[in-house]
């Protein structure tokens, strides 16, 4: 088995820290994303060589894990190999690490597809492509695998049960050029701007980003693992709706899904699922979900049907 290869390096810049002062984790994802960018090109499946054949090899599942959280000023490196070849595309692991601090900020497996540039059907990997992949495979070691997160089922509700509960958390909107690709496809290493992007629907608990606790405190919901399922690419026009639930699943931590559907076809397109852990601003460290916010969300967010 080969080592993790030495991908990129980073600062945290200021744009980077979010409401609870630490480094967002959409930027975890845009750092892993840039390594695993570079891998695919060392592989010969860059922009530019699946240009060639009219193809574009882009991001289909996220798992991500956080260890420590980031501040300000944090130095990070970016390491990563092959942890699976498939058929038609490929399977990767990163870390993104702080040496200086010599501790481990998050890891991530990323699945990346081949596909038709203008259709997106499947293409198979070259053999050529795949043989230098199986060269490059690393372990998939144990800090890196799930500890809450079913890798092997993607969680699911009907767009009729997400209205019927009021589990909307943005408004219906139409999918814009900008967002897409010179196919008219959502630029896929963006798919969480499927469940963020748009305007807000009715506020629920869990959309808040910091609430006080009776002794006047503030917490806020910091993410210890996450999982976003590209089902289904949207096209430039189509209208899609973004729907939510904030389950509680133990003393300190909550379950989040996000469904992102097309309202017109009834379809599933991408789903999110995020464990969270309610995190105390003021002393960094976690605390128990404190019994008002847990009541109001139990009753909020009974279990889904399935």
């Amino acid at each position: 088995m080969a080592e993790l290869e030495l991908l990129a390096e980073a600062t945290v810049g200021e744009e980077e820290i979010d409401h609870l002062g630490h480094m967002n984790v959409r930027f975890y994802l845009a750092k892993a994303l840039t390594g695993s960018g570079i891998l695919a090109a060392e592989l010969g499946l860059s922009p530019a060589d699946c240009a060639d054949f009219d193809a574009v090899f882009d991001l289909r599942e996220t798992f991500t894990r956080y260890y420590r959280e980031q501040l300000l000023g944090a130095k990070l490196a970016v390491m990563g190999g092959v942890l699976g070849v498939k058929a038609n595309g490929l399977r990767f692991y990163l870390e993104i690490v702080n040496p200086g601090r010599k501790e481990r900020a998050a890891t991530f497996v990323q699945e990346m597809g081949l596909r038709s540039r203008e259709t997106r059907t499947v293409l198979p990997l070259s053999e050529t492509i795949a043989n230098r992949a199986l060269g490059a495979l690393v372990e998939w070691p144990d800090h890196g695998r799930p500890r809450s997160i079913d890798l092997e089922r993607v969680p699911r509700i009907s767009l009729s049960e997400g209205r019927d509960r009021r589990l909307a958390t943005r408004e219906e909107r139409r999918v814009g050029a900008e967002e897409c690709d010179g196919a008219g496809y959502f630029l896929a290493p963006k798919y969480q701007d499927l469940a963020w992007g748009g305007e807000p629907a009715e506020a629920r608990s869990f959309d808040r980003p910091l609430h006080d606790t009776e002794e006047g405190r503030q917490f806020g919901w910091a993410a210890m693992e996450s999982r976003g399922v590209l089902l289904e690419l949207p096209r430039e026009g189509a209208w899609i709706q973004s729907f939510g639930a904030e389950f509680v699943t133990g003393a300190k931590t909550t379950l989040r899904n996000q469904w992102v559907f097309d309202v017109e076809r009834e379809e599933l397109l991408c789903t999110i699922s995020i464990v969270n852990l309610a995190f105390d601003v003021g002393t960094r460290r976690a605390i128990e979900i404190p019994p008002a916010i847990r009541a109001r969300l139990e009753a909020e967010y009974p279990p889904p049907s399935r």
